[in-house]
């Protein structure tokens, strides 16, 4: 029997070491890509953000409790509407996707990406809201530049 309880304890460490494993990947593949991933329990209130979402918003992780309110006060001023408007979608289609722009805890401003969505329990009502958000800001100055390229390259084609 003690060989047994032994060989099963081998295995339970084994496994929460690939556990462990793959949460360190997660990491590693969010600070990589600049994804973040969160959620809020809304039965209990509480909220989760991965480290990647503090990174994104200028805080080393943990420096401050995830929330709504703090998340919101980093929304770029213009874009709080686009905020506001993808709410009410989540709310009404079970899913929203949706570009904006924050601003930093240092002040500089990024270029968001996000996807959310609401999970409900059987009998229909929502239980939890998760969603990811990226920051493209690289992508999105690369867009306009092109496009800038592009003004530049016809107005000159037109003096022509």
């Amino acid at each position: 029997m003690s060989d047994l309880i032994d060989a099963l304890n081998r295995k339970l460490e084994k496994v929460e070491n690939e556990l462990q494993s793959c949460k360190e990947r997660l990491k590693e593949v969010q600070q990589l890509s600049h994804i973040a991933q969160w959620q809020v329990d809304l039965v209990t209130g509480v909220p989760f953000w991965s480290n990647e979402d503090y990174r994104i918003l200028g805080y080393e992780p943990g420096e401050v409790p995830p929330s709504w309110d703090l998340m919101l006060s980093h929304i770029h001023p213009e874009d709080m509407d686009i905020i506001m408007q993808g709410r009410e979608e989540l709310f009404e289609k079970g899913w929203v996707e949706s570009e904006y722009r924050i601003i930093q805890k240092g002040g500089e401003v990024r270029f968001i990406y996000s996807k959310n969505m609401i999970e409900n329990d059987d009998q229909g009502n929502p239980i939890l809201l998760r969603g990811i958000f990226r920051d493209i800001t690289e992508q999105k100055n690369k867009e306009n530049e092109i496009s800038r390229l592009k003004a530049a390259l016809q107005m000159s084609s037109a003096n022509n």
